[in-house]
C-alpha cells in the first residue's frame, strides 16, 4: 500500500498516477482499489503478471495518463518545443490544423 498525503489535490493525484503507472510496467504491480480522501489517496497494490504495459486496474482506477507518457517520451524533441512556446506567450496561443489554413482542403475557401 501506498500513502501520498497533503499538499496540492492535483499534484497529489498526478503522483498518484505516475507511481502507479511506473510500479504496474516496471514491477508488476496492480491497483485493485484507490482510496481517495479530502487530503490523501491511498493506493492497494497487489501482483499481477501480464504482457500489457499497464495492468488493468491502473487505468480503471487512473485513467490513461499512461498513454500521454508514451506520445511524450516517443517526441520529445516536439512536446519540449511546444510547452516552451506556450510558456513564452503566457497559454496565450491557437493552434489551428492545417485543415483550416488550406483554402482548398476540403473544398472549403476562407475569407
Amino acid at each position: 500500500m501506498i500513502v501520498i498525503e497533503n499538499g496540492d489535490p492535483s499534484l497529489r493525484a498526478y503522483l498518484a498516477e505516475a507511481v502507479s503507472i511506473f510500479l504496474g510496467r516496471y514491477l508488476n504491480l496492480d491497483v485493485p482499489f484507490v482510496h481517495r480522501k479530502s487530503n490523501s489517496i491511498r493506493i492497494f497494490l497487489k501482483d499481477h503478471k501480464s504482457d500489457m504495459d499497464v495492468p488493468p486496474g491502473i487505468r480503471k482506477n487512473f485513467g490513461t495518463l499512461d498513454y500521454t507518457f508514451k506520445e511524450i517520451r516517443s517526441k520529445p524533441d516536439f512536446w519540449t518545443s511546444l510547452v516552451e512556446r506556450y510558456r513564452l506567450q503566457r497559454y496565450e496561443r491557437i493552434n489551428l490544423t492545417g485543415m483550416y489554413l488550406n483554402p482548398f482542403s476540403r473544398g472549403r475557401f476562407l475569407m
